[in-house]
């Protein structure tokens, strides 16, 4: 299916928006996409990396979550662990998880248990 002005499909449009940082065009875009059911793996992951550009940490976090699941469920481990990884990560640095550790709450916690060993 071909768009106004040859721009191609909503997916197609989603990514030149995003080649362009053109982040809330993109976030929406890929939402559309989503929506319709037409993100494969790669889009997902794709589509995980623009919400987060468009400050969607929240969705940015589920996208890599449902990636994780699609590809346990076909065996590609590898890549359901990188997406595992990725959910990790911004659970650590993006949300105010990472604060124990930066106010020294894990390192008194970590000497306090060591000194009672």
């Amino acid at each position: 299916m071909t768009h106004a002005a040859g721009e191609g499909t909503g997916l197609e449009r989603a990514r030149n928006a995003a080649a362009r940082g053109a982040w809330s065009d993109a976030y929406a875009g890929f939402l559309a996409a989503r929506e319709a059911g037409d993100l494969d793996p790669n889009a997902l992951a794709e589509f995980a990396d623009v919400a987060y550009a468009a400050g969607h940490l929240d969705v940015t976090i589920e996208t890599w979550e449902r990636l994780h699941g699609e590809l346990s469920r076909l065996g590609e481990d590898n890549a359901a662990a990188g997406a595992a990884v990725r959910v990790a990560m911004h659970l650590l640095f993006d949300t105010a998880l990472m604060a124990a550790y930066e106010d020294g709450y894990a390192e008194r916690t970590i000497c306090s248990t060591a000194h009672h060993l």
